[in-house]
């Protein structure tokens, strides 16, 4: 069973998720929150949390090597992506975490994870779950509102928060019994099947570089496997762990 916390306005759950943690919170426990002030997403980039969003972390203590802890990304990314599903908007996978809606982002998804004990408990992922649900999309930045879509607008009716938090957390259970099984196979076919962008012509921008390729598949620890293009004719292949990645429109 999962328990859940619920707060009016927090800096970002991440944190308060992360701090439970530390003091020895069980995992299968959520942490969300209406209205998120200091919110974050990938690279330390601010993350909009207005009013009427899906705001939430999730503390796991997984039950698997560390080494495979990486592919929680994944695994949370399915899960959201299937409770939105089973909302009745499907929705797609952009490599590694963002949860999109024709196209548009609804979702991103910032794991963290401390490996150290602390307190006789062990290591612990934090899963924060930034979803546009209720959101009105007057009310996001300028620059993302011919980006982001929200459920609420794919709709045109509301959703109930908490039974969307419960639903996250239900499919996250899914997914992370296959990693606790040795069967991650079948968790990257699954994620293969909600990414568009394999086969693609993409951009890719790192801190070190820029360019331009084809995205081929999804390697076991959950890298992107990209067909690089080179300004000389040759093609190499890359593997990607921590980039922009975008699907080029020619």
């Amino acid at each position: 069973m999962w328990t859940f916390n619920y707060y009016d306005t927090v800096g970002s759950t991440n944190d308060v998720a992360r701090e439970a943690g530390l003091s020895g919170c069980q995992g299968r426990t959520g942490f969300v929150a209406a209205v998120q002030t200091g919110g974050r997403g990938r690279r330390q980039r601010a993350w909009s949390s207005p009013p009427g969003g899906l705001w939430m972390s999730l503390l796991l203590r997984p039950q698997i090597e560390p080494e495979k802890w990486p592919l929680t990304t994944l695994s949370s990314g399915i899960a959201v992506a299937s409770a939105v599903a089973a909302a009745g908007v499907p929705a797609s996978l952009k490599w590694p975490n963002d949860v999109q809606i024709h196209g548009k982002k609804a979702a991103g998804i910032l794991c963290e994870s401390s490996f150290a004990e602390h307190g006789g408990t062990k290591g612990f992922v934090v899963v924060g779950i930034g979803l546009n649900l209720n959101v009105d999309l007057a009310l996001l930045p300028d620059e993302l509102r011919t980006s982001a879509t929200s459920l609420l607008f794919e709709t045109g009716h509301a959703h109930d928060c908490r039974l969307m938090a419960e639903s996250i957390a239900a499919h996250l259970d899914e997914t992370q019994a296959l990693l606790e099984q040795g069967r991650e196979s079948e968790l990257l076919d699954m994620y293969r099947a909600l990414c568009p962008m394999l086969g693609k012509r993409v951009s890719v921008i790192t801190h070190q570089t820029e360019y331009e390729g084809v995205a081929q598949d999804i390697a076991p620890d959950g890298a992107l496997m990209v067909e690089r293009y080179w300004h000389d004719g040759r093609r190499t292949v890359e593997r990607v762990v921590a980039a922009d990645v975008s699907v080029r429109l020619r």
